[in-house]
């Protein structure tokens, strides 16, 4: 028996009101369940399926500008996958009305457009790796890769634009001028001389971004972001600058491109202060938006395949603290490593960061993995406002009174603070 149903077993399935334009043209692994295959699907010629989890909702169009290929991917209703070319889908869930030009995405999850006039959530040559989430309305331009990264509502990245290890959120709606942006050409620069990747950068943060009431943040095109990055709600940056360390709320200027040389030597660690005080930050920012889902999102789902969908984009949040962890603990063995050095070449003020951090390092990490076991519980007010509320997700979060979205913050960074209290030790 092949590996692959037949065109007649295909073509059985129009009984059930999925479309096969052309069934001698699609390919579909004996692995699928065709159940999986919900009514008013349309599978256009060049479409291939393998993977046990693949499943395709109703309304749902696959392939219409190109071949595309799903592996225990998951497109939710009325997304459309190919609108623009060839993709290429793996592990990865498509939530309801997504748009996917071309490109390929792995262990990705997208929540989808909340309305017909919203912007394409993919356009043309986007490469999405592992970790990262877009959130309702999240949408990137043209040759846009992404790993490790969060987009929360709205947030729109340009076109040519690399972005790892990044969590951006702010805005208020999906106008010109209301949500966070990102210009053309960007870069966020992820990697260290030293080859270690402490340098994730927080565009924003979770306790506020999370309630949809927050400034927007803006990066004007060409800019080279040098992580680890923090940037206050607000913040905005001219084009074509180097942006390091911290964003305030305004314009930031950044700095021109430098030349010349000087000393420097990747055995030492002289930031390492800062370097520590950011990922920390980062992560308990992470741990607030891991619960934001396992709390909230999840109890507020209109339906299985939603609450389905919320655990993904959970799963996808737990994947990016398990990878800071990895990151920390490379970080801390390169400083263990060249710590005699160090204390040769270093003033005693930067010895005692590094001999705090190395002596605290094996608690902080049980620490760091306890993410998920939290006592702190959603407060009631606001699970209750949001079940009683009308309306897509973000319109739901924004009928939230002031006095709940007050409450509701102060439960998010009271899970954030423990995990970035005493940094050093």
């Amino acid at each position: 028996m092949s590996d692959f149903y037949s065109s007649q077993e295909l073509g059985q399935l129009a009984q059930r009101g999925v479309q096969i334009l052309l069934p001698e043209q699609t390919a579909i692994r004996r692995d699928v369940n065709l159940q999986q295959l919900e009514s008013g699907a349309v599978l256009h010629p060049g479409t291939r399926l393998q993977g046990q989890s693949t499943r395709v909702r109703t309304g749902a169009e696959i392939g219409p500008g190109g071949f595309v290929v799903l592996e225990d991917s998951v497109i939710g209703p009325g997304a459309t996958v190919g609108a623009q070319g060839p993709v290429s889908l793996r592990q990865s869930w498509v939530g309801p009305q997504t748009i996917l030009g071309m490109g390929v995405a792995e262990e990705a999850v997208f929540l989808g457009r909340e309305h017909a006039g919203a912007p394409p959530t993919t356009g043309v040559g986007f490469r999405i790796r592992k970790g990262s989430l877009y959130e309702e309305g999240a949408c990137s331009g043209q040759h846009t890769d992404t790993k490790m990264t969060l987009l929360m509502p709205w947030v729109t990245l340009g076109s040519n634009i690399n972005f790892c290890d990044v969590l951006l959120t702010g805005g208020t709606g999906d106008l010109p001028g209301q949500f966070s942006e990102v210009g053309s050409g960007t870069i966020h620069f992820n990697f260290t001389t030293r080859g270690d990747k402490a340098t994730a950068s927080l565009l924003g943060n979770v306790c506020e971004g999370v309630f949809l009431r927050s400034e927007r943040l803006f990066i004007g095109g060409n800019c080279s972001l040098l992580g680890p990055l923090l940037a206050e709600f607000g913040a905005f940056s001219a084009a074509g600058v180097r942006l390091p360390r911290q964003l305030a709320s305004g314009l930031n200027l950044g700095t021109a491109h430098l030349s010349g040389h000087k000393n420097y030597d990747p055995r030492c660690f002289p930031n390492l202060r800062w370097i520590v005080s950011t990922q920390l930050q980062f992560f308990g920012e992470l741990v607030a938006l891991f619960h934001w889902y396992d709390q909230v999102r999840v109890r507020i789902a209109i339906d299985t395949f939603g609450e389905s969908l919320y655990r993904q984009g959970q799963y996808i949040v737990q994947r990016n603290l398990e990878e800071r962890i990895a990151q920390l603990q490379l970080l801390t063995e390169l400083v263990a490593e060249n710590q005699s050095h160090s204390e040769r070449v270093l003033p005693e003020t930067k010895l005692k960061d590094q001999r705090a951090w190395l002596q605290g390092w094996a608690q902080r990490k049980e620490q760091l993995q306890s993410y998920a076991f939290i006592p702190n519980l959603a407060p009631e007010m606001l699970l209750r406002e949001l079940v009683d509320a009308e309306g897509t997700y973000t319109r739901r979060i924004q009928q939230l009174s002031p006095a709940t979205v007050e409450v509701g913050q102060q439960w998010l960074e009271g899970i954030t603070k423990p995990f970035f209290a005493g940094e050093l030790g």
